[in-house]
């Protein structure tokens, strides 16, 4: 009989394969592994929860007899608790009739990798990324089979047969979920010889840069211990081990290192939309006095002022339902919008809280402050729109402003942690290092407003070649129609 157990005191950033490790260490076969984080890093702790499955109740309570209070350096400086879990809950079924569908007729196929194809009565293939899910649909997959441990990585090759299961029901079944069996390729067979053997000639990734710990990405000052830990251009050079490929050959060619990172989902997308949010429900549910929905059509009004007082270029259309920055499922503010418009906001975020603000609050000059930083560094990249870098100079004060910007935001979010404001993401440990590398490539240079715009025109195109065809027909047309629409582009600039 299968039997839960309940681990917390995790670490926020915790992975399964960093749980199955620990079990495995004690000889613990799991099943199915869920990890449960609630709320943001910021919250109790920085901790999170996981359930974990087994075969029987005496691997159960063995484990919890040797996770609880366990303190180990991988997982922090507080002692792990593990307890029995409470039963699932059973939801029984609504007593219908039971409507009788034709099975169809499949042949078990044999399958040499884990992803299969499962073919329905439609002939629509999709691809099934799961080995293995629970009845109900909502457990993880099987960790000994759909998890790779990047620290002691192995490849475990095996033969997966598909199954067709019959089903009965009323509405839509649950049952069509394609079920797995698993049976192991033979010892002399080339897969069998390959099983338990390093990945990758034994290299692993390291991530030095965590969610919590000295490296912490969350710290955003100065002596950061993460920045000591960051990989130089200089030093993967030297490094004897790196890839021979031939596009990483000579000093001035392209490194492993030549990664940009995009300020468009990173800030705009990212950051402005947590902060923004953020200040827009503080105005409408806590600073002015009426209620919120009459307080968002006066701080409506203004931004419209501001906008027409500033020239905005891009403006949002409407901020007038509480939904643009209430999101149902999240327990944060975040402000929905597209790229442009939110980055044509700082002006004028940064006009409509300094009407409202009282200048006796901290915490108020605080986000003025942050707002102000926000509004300059907006406008680095706009007085350096055509330079690919910034000056040393320029590039300097601008790292300067970003850095100043995030502990103003952590300081803001501490503030309000209870009220559940400001959220922090990886987003903004992003946008550090975009200021970062600021003297070497600006971050308008990379940032991804054109791929944006691309995308849009092809969702035209696209909305144009589906009508009356089916999914394959209507890709086939669609880069037909790209193919001709190109070259009537191309044709002309030889004219």
């Amino acid at each position: 009989m299968e039997s839960r157990v309940y681990i917390s005191s995790l670490p926020w950033a915790v992975s399964k394969a960093a749980i199955i490790n620990l079990l495995s260490e004690h000889n613990l076969v799991s099943g199915h592994i869920q990890v449960v984080r609630k709320g943001s890093f910021l919250q109790n702790g920085s901790f999170c929860s996981a359930f974990v499955t087994f075969d029987n109740a005496d691997m159960a309570v063995r484990a919890i007899g040797l996770l609880d209070g366990r303190v180990d350096s991988r997982f922090g400086p507080v002692a792990l608790k593990a307890e029995m879990a409470r039963p699932k809950p059973t939801i029984r079924p609504r007593s219908r009739t039971p409507v009788r569908v034709p099975q169809p007729k499949v042949q078990a196929t044999c399958v040499a990798n884990p992803p299969a194809v499962a073919e329905n009565n439609d002939n629509t293939n999709e691809t099934t990324a799961a080995v293995a899910e629970n009845d109900d649909n909502m457990n993880e997959p099987t960790a000994a089979v759909a998890e790779n441990d990047n620290n002691e990585a192995t490849l475990m090759s095996k033969a997966y047969m598909e199954v067709p299961i019959p089903f009965a029901g009323f509405g839509k079944p649950k049952n069509l979920i394609p079920r797995w069996l698993a049976t192991q390729y033979s010892k002399d067979s080339v897969q069998g010889k390959k099983a338990l053997t390093f990945l990758a000639d034994g290299f692993y990734g390291v991530l030095w840069c965590t969610g919590h710990g000295d490296r912490s990405w969350t710290v955003f000052g100065p002596n950061a211990e993460w920045r000591k830990h960051m990989w130089t251009t200089a030093d993967w050079l030297k490094w004897d081990a790196r890839s021979p490929c031939p596009l990483f050959a000579g000093e001035g060619g392209i490194t492993a290192l030549a990664v940009g990172l995009d300020w468009l989902h990173c800030k705009y997308l990212g950051t402005d939309m947590h902060m923004y949010g953020s200040i827009l429900k503080l105005l409408c549910f806590f600073i002015l006095p009426s209620s919120a929905i009459n307080n968002l059509q006066t701080v409506w009004g203004d931004i419209k002022s501001f906008y027409k007082e500033l020239g905005t270029p891009v403006r949002y259309k409407y901020i007038t339902k509480l939904s643009m920055f209430i999101p149902a499922k999240s327990p944060y503010p975040k402000l929905r919008g597209k790229g442009a418009e939110v980055k044509y906001l700082s002006e004028v975020m940064l006009k409509l809280w300094q009407k409202y603000l009282n200048p006796h609050l901290r915490v108020h000059k605080q986000i003025e402050l942050m707002l102000r930083l926000n509004a300059a560094v907006e406008q680095t990249i706009i007085d350096y729109r055509e330079a690919l870098f910034f000056p040393a100079a320029v590039a300097a004060t601008f790292a300067t402003q970003v850095e100043k910007y995030l502990l103003l935001l952590t300081a803001v979010a501490e503030h309000y942690l209870e009220e559940r404001l400001f959220d922090i993401t990886s987003k903004a440990h992003f946008v550090q290092h975009c200021a970062l590398q600021s003297h070497t490539l600006s971050p308008r240079a990379i940032w991804c407003f054109m791929g944006e715009d691309m995308q849009k025109k092809m969702q035209t195109l696209a909305k144009a070649c589906v009508k009356g065809q089916g999914p394959v027909q209507a890709t086939r047309k669609v880069a037909q129609q790209y193919r001709l629409a190109l070259h009537l582009q191309l044709s002309q600039l030889d004219d």
